[in-house]
């Protein structure tokens, strides 16, 4: 398999994708997500427990797998170099609120001309071995996707969106709800915020998606347009499953 796995072109074509979230740092989740015949993984590098080293083998399990991966990770730092010194095909980054913090994800997460990268060793040019067709594939190579999780997020989606290098807006309804709970004006509700991205997005032509906490909001969203869909996380996948067979077994008495 070729390494990065890249998915941008696929985006950027407005293929309807679906992927899950892995928060276990587990490289046999990667595999049974690959198997199960999922697009993509996005590897939870923001609320999990991973460290910088457990990151890059969950990117190799990916590759292994078959699957392209994604990671979350934090703006800060130097976490994006990481993500993609480790071979990913690309990033989601957290709490993205205007066009300024857009064209400086976008920047890190380009080599020069187009941004400011760092040239290193890693896993994603082979050690240094591979660095020149990596140099040469990265930029078109790897996607960049911003996540819109609250009031100010929604009322920029546009300008966001419209930020070279963009390619996908990630809405984060988790955090996104609290901040329109605790907003004295942000005159809409979640799903109202939700229908203001897809349209800013559709608008300027970048893909949009969310995670799709059960099949009727992932229909419902999928027929308004998005493309970039995330169901379910491998926790709560099995926490439901470990539930359901204990009720189960219990029931035959």
């Amino acid at each position: 398999m070729e390494r990065p796995a890249y998915i941008r072109q696929s985006v950027i074509n407005g293929a309807p994708l679906i992927g899950t979230w892995v928060s276990l740092p587990a490289p046999a989740i990667v595999e049974l997500v690959g198997d199960a015949g999922y697009d993509f993984i996005t590897i939870e590098g923001e609320h999990a427990a991973f460290g910088r080293s457990q990151i890059e083998d969950m990117v190799r399990a990916a590759d292994a797998a078959g699957i392209p991966s994604i990671v979350r990770v934090p703006m800060e730092g130097n976490w994006i170099s990481t993500a993609l010194d480790a071979g990913t095909g690309g990033i989601m980054i957290p709490h993205v609120e205007n066009a300024d913090e857009a064209r400086a994800i976008v920047k890190a997460a380009r080599f020069p001309p187009m941004g400011d990268r760092g040239v290193g060793a890693g896993r994603a040019s082979r050690y240094g071995m591979n660095i020149g067709p990596y140099l040469q594939g990265a930029n078109d190579g790897i996607l960049v996707a911003l996540m819109i999780e609250s009031v100010e997020g929604v009322r920029n989606a546009r300008e966001i969106a419209s930020v070279p290098g963009v390619d996908v807006l990630f809405i984060g309804t988790g955090d996104l709800g609290l901040s329109i709970a605790h907003s004295a004006d942000a005159g809409f509700d979640i799903d109202g915020a939700i229908g203001q991205v897809v349209e800013a997005c559709q608008s300027v032509g970048c893909a949009v998606g969310m995670m799709a906490t059960d099949l009727t909001i992932f229909a419902k969203w999928k027929a308004r347009g998005m493309s970039f869909m995330m169901v379910g996380l491998d926790v709560m996948i099995l926490g439901a499953a470990l539930k359901q067979l204990e009720r189960d077994a219990r029931a035959i008495g």
